[in-house]
């Protein structure tokens, strides 16, 4: 864990959070976004905007027949150079703070907490690729802890980010180039779970069904906008290109493909999957 006088050393370190540090005590972990990345995105995204710029001005000077293909290609550069631009002032001075309670979002003069037990909804937006799902369980094959692992994009532009929203309607996205993504975005999922998993076993064993976004976990299996399928038809559940798609014993194509970003608590929703079709442990039940 690193000292006080440490962290007051780090490049763009906010004087604001060193008062809170002092009142919280160290946080377990710190994320930040680096300057220099920050600097490099400004600088690609001028030079996109200049040659886009420069290739529009020859275009028009050398009055060229049939340019369809050279305008588009500059209006892709000035496109791509804006968004550089945008990403890079959007995320610029963001510091996250990790304390055993919960995470402290500092950007702007703003300060924004996240107490674990205020946060009712995980959102994973932009993923392209993850790891298997992992999750852990007692000795009676009780989910415990249950997480996606998110990869990091190589991509400067567009990359996974991870939004929480709290109980009072207060909300704030993670973005990918915070440092250590992956673990940020794993230990918000394990934290969340611990707290939302109880509520939403329960509500139900009340009710007989549970509403993720899109999808619904019901007694006999998983329920879409526009069908269902029962849990011994499941064979396997993917994300990939950004979608969640559930694969059908019986069809070659996918039975549900939904974008990620449109299901609340994704790591609850496979805990649940996963508990119905494990032939290891009981599938989820509803009193009636």
């Amino acid at each position: 864990m690193q000292r006080l006088n440490d962290l007051e050393m780090l490049p763009g370190w906010p004087d604001h959070l060193t008062v809170v540090i002092q009142e919280l005590g160290l946080p377990e972990e710190i994320y930040s976004i680096s300057e220099l990345k920050n600097r490099r995105r400004l600088i690609a995204g001028a030079l996109l905007l200049v040659a886009a710029a420069l290739g529009g001005l020859y275009i028009y000077v050398q009055q060229i027949e049939n340019s369809i293909l050279e305008i588009i290609a500059c209006i892709s550069m000035a496109i791509a150079g804006l968004s550089l631009v945008g990403v890079a002032r959007s995320e610029r001075g963001l510091w996250v703070l990790q304390y055993p309670h919960g995470l402290l979002r500092w950007q702007n003069n703003a300060l924004i907490s996240f107490n674990w037990d205020e946060v009712v909804c995980l959102q994973l937006t932009g993923v392209t690729h993850c790891g298997p799902f992992q999750g852990e369980a007692d000795a009676n094959g009780e989910p415990r802890s249950a997480w996606i692992p998110v990869d990091r994009s190589v991509s400067a532009l567009v990359g996974p980010s991870m939004l929480l929203v709290r109980r009072d309607g207060g909300l704030a996205i993670f973005p990918s180039s915070l440092n250590n993504f992956a673990t940020l975005v794993k230990v918000a999922q394990q934290q969340t779970f611990q707290r939302l998993w109880p509520k939403h076993l329960e509500q139900f064993r009340r009710k007989g069904k549970v509403e993720l976004g899109e999808m619904t976990i019901r007694r006999r299996g998983v329920q879409s906008t526009t069908s269902e399928i029962d849990w011994n038809r499941i064979r396997e559940v993917l994300i990939c290109g950004g979608n969640f798609m559930i694969q059908d014993k019986n069809h070659h194509r996918p039975w549900g493909i939904v974008p990620l970003e449109r299901i609340l608590n994704p790591h609850v929703l496979m805990a649940f999957i996963a508990m119905g079709i494990s032939p290891r442990t009981e599938r989820p039940t509803a009193t009636r």
